[in-house]
């Protein structure tokens, strides 16, 4: 988003504003829009930012003095993270699994079988309060919607009014 863009946005509701001054509420919403996408910007700028990254690396180890010890390196792989304005946005993780005993055999498992889902972790994202792919702000808001409405599809059309499109 750029300096352009900011221009035209502003002179557009303006523009509005002028030849129908009734119109407010509609500007006031697309305000609102745009500083909520200014915010998910920011957000995702603060967190690719090199010592950010150190910290979230750093308090991974505090946490965690023999590194992994019980757990297996996998991979890293790319995963989408919603953030509390509705950006989504794809960021790279390290994903570790628990190690099996040496001394045991492998799990038996046929074609297309995994291991039961939730034992892997990634800890970075763990550090940052990352869930299931979503931010511990989002997740408040959600709940926060699904306990005062009388449905969870109210909830969600009520998250999708502040540009949260999420399904039940």
């Amino acid at each position: 988003m750029g300096l352009k863009e900011v221009q035209k946005d502003f002179s557009e509701w303006t523009a509005t504003m002028a030849h129908d001054p009734s119109s407010l509420s509609e500007v006031e919403h697309k305000a609102s829009k745009f500083a909520q996408t200014i915010a998910g910007l920011l957000t995702a700028a603060v967190l690719a930012q090199a010592q950010v990254t150190e910290s979230v690396e750093q308090c991974v180890q505090d946490r965690h003095p023999r590194p992994f010890a019980h757990m297996r390196y996998v991979a890293k792989r790319k995963l989408k993270v919603m953030l509390l304005c509705g950006l989504t946005m794809l960021v790279f993780a390290t994903y570790w699994v628990p190690r099996r005993d040496p001394g045991r055999p492998g799990i038996r498992r046929e074609v297309g079988r995994r291991r039961k889902e939730g034992e892997g972790l990634y800890p970075g994202l763990a550090a940052l309060g990352i869930r299931e792919g979503v931010t511990d702000a989002l997740r408040e808001d959600i709940t926060r919607a699904s306990i005062y409405m009388p449905s969870f599809d109210l909830a969600r059309q009520e998250l999708k009014y502040r540009g949260l499109d999420l399904d039940v």
